[in-house]
């Protein structure tokens, strides 16, 4: 409502009378005032309507004219309009009803609203956070949804008193976001500000039963859960488990340390079988119904799955099989048969999958099998067939490390990426080696080159190879492909070889005779280093010789021999050389016919 006194002066001098309103919005804008006549003409704010003008209690409209004779009150009244504000829940929860509000007054709030994995935190108008308590509405407006994503936290194992009672927190913890537990022990609670996923384990020494409550503050909510704690029977007096049609995995460490568990009941709709689920069930032997197939759903099995299950003769893997985590069969003792599928999907066999699986006897990995990590066989004593398909082209450190039955293994790849050490230190049976179609205890099928590291070993003492048979198609031996064979006595170099690279034999201690072919084009430093036992050495290849030009390149370094018979063209001076140095460098005498002998010497250089 408004009210203004309109006067006209004696002189008529008044042209112009404002309005405003007693709240001093200036609503009602002016009167247009002619001579003796005011004509009703009048301008209103946009969010105002229905105007209506009152003048001795009866209504003017727009457009009348009013002569002046004495003072007048003319009263107008506006009303503001409404508008609508539209929700707009962002793709997920329920989307709110419209509302109609009035200008300059406020919405009401929804009703909180949170989802599995997420919770609605604010209403945003544009860029900017809705205030329900004081943001005011001046026009059509569109709140959209705000979402935070988290998980409630997941109970993972109850095992008391004699085990921990583990809380996982399947959420993304951000930062600012406080986590509480209380155990309901009597324990002090424990609070943590942490980011990312959180896993909490607390150890309860109490029998009976416990309430765990969690909270947190997640960005305007704040959010609580509690867990029945009950007294349950300790876990190693569980004899089967069956699991539930609606299970996909096992929770990490389910069932970690039954000892007395015999069978895992697995059902076919199980994708997953997570880390350390069965580790330490020694007394295991099947998976449903006397089975020892793994059902064919389950795609993943996590590290340490089934790790020190002793009791597991033969093992069926599934078809579907993608992920064959670390330690998975780790020292699985009992375990002889290891079966794959041929076509399963699986491309690496993980560091330590089956170390120290004393009993097994044979393994064919599957077609897709790319890589075998880190002392996956490691320890297979009982080991003594190996068939490594074309595929596999990745050798870890110590794959077949003391595998000491270990008497005949195929490496079918033409070509090997990575071959690391120690890949057949300790196998006592792999005595000889050469290209696949021969009857050597190690058959291979590289073409053209032999791996660095191929036969390379930590200790003379642990490889057991005593002879090596190269196909002529081999251009090149990689560097360290016989470090340390030191019962190594017979190898021929083709004359298809161009390189042999550094460090290539030392301390092959047991080489009594090396002949280098004229095909040679490189070798490395260090080569012969410390063949302690070379006594004749024919160099074919003149140009090598010339390529020497640092003691710390020579080929010889303190090859420990009393004499040695080193052939040479006769075009190439010996004392030109540097391919023997220590404390043998240039110490020799001419046979007269391009042989040249090297005597012994002790170390006073």
């Amino acid at each position: 409502r408004l009210a203004q006194d309109i006067h006209n002066s004696r002189d008529y001098s008044v042209n112009i009378v404002q309005l405003a309103l007693e709240e001093d919005e200036n609503i009602v804008s002016s009167f247009a005032i002619s001579g003796t006549e005011v004509v009703v003409a009048v301008n209103v704010d946009d969010h105002y309507q229905n105007l209506a003008l009152v003048l001795n209690n009866t209504p003017l409209a727009i457009g009348n004219h009013l002569t002046i004779l004495e003072d007048i009150l003319i009263e107008a009244s506006v009303y503001p309009k409404q508008y609508t504000v539209i929700f707009d829940n962002n793709g997920r929860g329920d989307k709110p009803a419209n509302q109609t509000v009035t200008y300059k007054h406020l919405v009401t709030e929804p009703s909180p609203q949170v989802l599995n994995g997420y919770i609605l935190n604010e209403w945003r108008n544009g860029t900017s956070s809705w205030n329900f308590d004081s943001s005011e509405v001046v026009g059509n407006t569109t709140l959209t949804a705000s979402w935070i994503e988290y998980s409630d936290p997941t109970l993972i194992t109850v095992n008391t008193p004699e085990d921990d009672f583990m809380i996982k927190l399947n959420l993304y913890q951000e930062a600012g976001n406080a986590v509480r537990i209380k155990w309901g022990d009597g324990s002090p609670d424990e609070t943590i500000n942490d980011t990312g996923y959180v896993t909490f384990t607390h150890t309860y020494g109490i029998p009976g039963n416990h309430t765990v409550e969690v909270s947190r503050q997640l960005g305007n909510y704040l959010l609580g859960k509690n867990f029945d704690v009950p007294a349950i029977e300790p876990i190693n007096t569980v004899t089967d488990v069956q699991f539930a049609y609606d299970i996909a995995t096992t929770n990490a460490g389910a069932f970690r340390g039954a000892v007395n568990l015999t069978e895992i009941k697995l059902t076919r709709f199980m994708t997953s079988i997570g880390a350390s689920a069965c580790e330490g069930c020694t007394s295991v032997v099947s998976f449903a119904n006397g089975s020892t197939q793994i059902p064919d759903s389950i795609k993943q099995i996590d590290g340490r799955a089934f790790q020190g299950c002793t009791g597991f003769v033969n093992i069926r893997l599934p078809k579907s099989l993608q992920v064959l985590g670390q330690s998975a069969f780790r020292s699985c003792s009992g375990l002889r048969t290891i079966i794959f599928n041929a076509d399963c999907p699986l491309r690496i066999i993980q560091p330590y999958a089956f170390y120290q699986c004393t009993s097994l006897t044979s393994i064919t990995l599957p077609n897709n099998v790319v890589s075998i990590g880190e002392r996956a066989f490691s320890g297979c004593t009982s080991l003594d067939i190996v068939y490594l398909g074309e595929n596999i082209t990745d050798l870890g450190v110590g794959v077949f490390e003391f595998c000491t039955n270990l008497s005949d293994l195929t490496i079918a790849a033409p070509l090997m990426t990575n071959m690391d050490v120690q890949v057949f230190q300790g196998c006592t049976q792999l005595r000889t080696a050469g290209p696949i179609g021969g009857s050597y205890n190690l058959k291979f099928g590289w073409i053209t080159r032999i791996p660095a590291n191929a036969f390379s070993s930590s200790n003379w003492a642990e490889l057991y190879l005593t002879s090596i048979v190269l196909p002529n198609t081999i251009t090149e031996i990689g560097s360290k492909a016989f470090f340390y064979c030191g019962r190594l006595n017979s190898i021929n170099l083709p004359y298809s070889l161009e390189h042999i690279g550094e460090d290539c034999f030392v301390y092959c201690a047991s080489l009594p005779h090396i002949d280098i072919p004229s095909s040679v084009l490189s070798i490395g430093a260090r080569a012969f280093s410390s063949c302690v036992g070379l006594r004749t050495v024919n160099i074919y290849a003149p140009g090598v010789l010339e390529l020497v030009e640092s003691p710390d390149d020579a080929w010889f370094i303190q090859t420990n021999y009393s004499t040695i018979n080193l052939h040479i063209p006769q075009t190439i001076s010996i004392e030109d050389t540097l391919i023997v140095y220590g404390p043998y460098w240039n110490c020799h005498s001419s046979n007269g016919d391009g042989t040249y002998n090297f005597l012994a010497f002790t170390n006073d250089l």
